[in-house]
């Protein structure tokens, strides 16, 4: 195995056992958040409940219910959120 595959195999491993605290999309990402929920300030410094592991998959083709098929397609990056103490 390369050096990527072994550390895309890795990487999720913390996950294994970790509750999932929420779910929820943006953009053309899923994202689950594992552990437990803390208070955060986002990137526009909104304050806002999440955890300290997630896992974002990417999905080009999201179905939004009957007949509201939408594609989306971007990369969104926003810094490590900051906890609040």
């Amino acid at each position: 195995m390369s050096g990527l595959a072994e550390q895309i195999e890795a990487e999720p491993q913390v996950l294994i056992g970790e509750p999932i605290s929420d779910c929820w999309h943006a953009a053309n990402m899923q994202i689950f958040e594992f552990g437990p929920a803390k208070k955060y300030l986002n990137h526009n410094e909104d304050e806002v409940e999440g955890s300290d592991l997630m896992l974002q998959v990417q999905c080009p083709l999201r179905t939004g219910g009957w007949f509201s098929n939408f594609f989306s397609r971007g990369i969104i990056c926003y810094a490590q959120q900051t906890p609040i103490a």
